[in-house]
């Protein structure tokens, strides 16, 4: 009777010991699928910025960023808001992973070369 009771606790004993072996094992590989999925991740930050100009062009944008878009291709994604007071300006974000092409600065001046907040272009390469 003491030898078929002591198998029975043996028996249990190994059981348990078994359940929290596959829970621990299931946390196990929850915990490494949780990590390789964040290395998967890349930083994702806008790489390209458009400015539109009035309806009639900002339909057209927005028809070819669609396009692109729907082809897989990087397309562009609209700001909420719009700047201008009487005409629609729009802003035009392209996001990329490639670090190489992140925007770091952004530097806006005035239009007219008289104006003290202009900025000419040539003393930063750009024409």
């Amino acid at each position: 009777m003491l030898s078929i009771l002591k198998s029975k606790i043996v028996r249990t004993a190994s059981t348990s010991s078994e359940i929290k072996d596959g829970i621990e094992e299931r946390k196990m590989r929850s915990t490494i699928r949780k990590m390789m999925s964040q290395q998967e991740k890349k930083v994702e930050c806008v790489s390209e910025i458009v400015l539109t100009f009035g309806k009639e062009e900002t339909e057209l944008f927005a028809m070819d960023s669609l396009v692109a878009q729907n082809e897989g291709m990087p397309y562009f994604r609209r700001c909420s808001k719009e700047i201008g007071k009487h005409h629609q300006i729009v802003i035009w974000m392209r996001s990329s992973t490639a670090q190489s092409g992140f925007i770091t600065e952004l530097k806006v001046g005035h239009a007219i070369s008289a104006h003290h907040l202009f900025i000419n272009g040539r003393d930063y390469g750009l024409l």
